[in-house]
């Protein structure tokens, strides 16, 4: 596989196997999502559950970018709260469109670029199409971990 079409409900899919704890430490996972919901993956798991084995079993770094908003939802504020107090960096971005996940690992390097949200919407309901690439195209994800490296050094 060099590059990978995933589309609605196998979004879902891709977004739990980055998540997945066996994975070798050390581990870095970058997600930029405007909107983040406590939404339930593929394995039945819920996203807060496998970031938090992730913290706890392998000492990941999470590193969460979410969209700055004028009106906060506080079911959202709640889940970011919750995130943070377990060791998620969370940082706000003002006009924040991009949906990307970025895995770090000792073996793994891998990206899943899509249109999806990580909420129940958009990992379930709504036509969503992405890009998942796995140890591949070494040079696309070094451009895009750039961008958002870039994205992290702006002022919110």
């Amino acid at each position: 596989m060099v590059a990978e079409a995933v589309y609605d409900r196998q979004i879902r899919d891709v977004v739990g196997k980055l998540l997945a704890y066996q994975r070798n430490a050390p581990i870095h996972i970058r997600i930029v999502s405007p909107i983040i919901h406590d939404t339930e993956l593929s394995d039945g798991d819920m996203l807060s559950h496998k970031i938090n084995r992730l913290i706890k079993f392998k000492d990941a770094r999470i590193t969460l970018i979410v969209n700055k908003k004028r009106e906060e939802d506080p079911k959202e504020e709640e889940l970011l709260q919750k995130l943070e107090d377990i060791g998620v960096r969370v940082h706000r971005k003002k006009e924040l469109h991009v949906k990307t996940i970025l895995l770090d690992s000792r073996r793994d390097k891998a990206v899943l670029v899509t249109s999806a949200n990580l909420t129940p919407t958009g990992l379930g309901l709504q036509k969503e199409i992405g890009v998942y690439f796995l140890n591949q195209l070494s040079h696309i994800y070094e451009q895009i971990y750039d961008y958002v490296t870039h994205l992290l050094k702006e002022e919110a």
